[in-house]
């Protein structure tokens, strides 16, 4: 499909004309998520008192499983709920991740400090959709700047190793964690919350990444939100290939106007090529072709199949061990050959 077109010329090719594009636009409803205020809202003071009585109300352990006698902690999980710091800002789960590390590594450490070492990137929500689209790609932060953050906090007393595991790798994932722990590392896993999402459930909106106080065969024990995984979720959430999912009402409701040749030449010039393989501004002009279509009743919404965008994004799914610089380990934990690539088995 050409793409050398204006976002709001679109409309010509289906008998329609701009105004009943822009009403389609001006009439689309976007409903708030449960997910969004994990990752776009500021926890210490967006929160209504409402929202404020129900937290107080509910169990704060009801999404964790206990230990077993075979588990391998940092925090139980009353410390874990004691000591946890929970979303520093908005977009800023990497910071609030480093200070629980910072924490459990027994280093007190200002959230404000925290959150002023970590870049965090912020969408531009009010910006054309190219633009939008970009800064999208790079909102929050990477496992290279939480590495880096923390060596300054701590005048270079705690070093960091990142372990990729996109592609999926040959490791037995609770062994692994565990070991690294009781050797004295603390884990932060940089996940993909957009896989492994059940059936008729929301798809959330963004990367995440959190602290992990604990593993065991009953799963990863994390902090913000106070969680505990099953192995097989959690091995898809970090498992991920460098994608995000951009929902169709935050695609719409930004077209007009948008030059999607934008889009061809991609965002940051480190992957820039890779907006054009994915062919994002395609799939922008689909979903508002289809969406205009259900607007004029010429399909029925259900009949809608792109609800969705697929762009690049700028994070690796994978696990961040953290040490400190005296720990005897830690030139182990630096040294420590990548984790081998997932063998196919090929069947006849």
């Amino acid at each position: 499909m050409a793409t050398s077109l204006e976002a709001d010329n679109m409309a010509d090719g289906t008998s329609g004309s701009e105004e009943e594009f822009e009403d389609c636009v001006e009439e689309l409803v976007v409903v708030p998520t449960e997910d969004d205020s994990t990752h776009e809202t500021n926890s210490r003071s967006a929160r209504k008192p409402q929202e404020e009585t129900k937290r107080e109300e509910e169990d704060p352990l009801e999404r964790c499983i206990p230990p077993s006698h075979n588990s391998v902690m940092i925090w139980s999980l009353d410390e874990a709920l004691q000591q946890q710091v929970e979303q520093i800002g908005v977009s800023a789960c990497g910071a609030t991740a480093v200070v629980n590390v910072l924490s459990a590594l027994g280093i007190a450490c200002d959230p404000d400090v925290v959150d002023q070492a970590i870049p965090t990137h912020l969408r531009e929500e009010d910006a054309p959709l190219p633009q939008y689209l970009f800064s999208r790609s790079v909102a929050g932060t990477v496992h290279q700047e939480l590495i880096k953050g923390v060596a300054h906090l701590t005048d270079g007393r705690v070093v960091g190793r990142f372990f990729d595991f996109y592609p999926e790798r040959e490791v037995n994932l609770v062994h692994w964690l565990g070991h690294w722990i009781e050797k004295g590392a603390v884990p932060l896993a940089t996940m993909n919350m957009q896989q492994g999402v059940p059936p008729g459930e929301p798809i959330p909106d963004a990367w995440h990444h959190q602290m992990i106080f604990g593993v065991g065969p009953e799963g990863v024990h994390m902090v913000n939100p106070l969680i505990t995984e099953k192995p097989e979720l959690f091995q898809r959430h970090i498992s991920s290939e460098s994608v995000l999912l951009i929902r169709q009402a935050d695609v719409v409701t930004r077209c007009s106007g948008a030059d999607l040749n934008l889009l061809e030449k991609g965002g940051d010039p480190r992957w820039s090529d890779r907006w054009q393989d994915m062919r994002v501004a395609e799939q922008c002009m689909d979903m508002l072709m289809e969406t205009l279509l259900a607007y004029k009743g010429e399909i029925e919404p259900s009949q809608i199949t792109r609800t969705h965008v697929r762009i690049p994004a700028a994070y690796r799914s994978g696990i961040t061990l953290f040490m400190k610089r005296d720990t005897p380990e830690y030139l182990e934990m630096l040294d420590s050959p990548g984790l081998a690539l997932k063998q196919i088995q090929l069947t006849a």
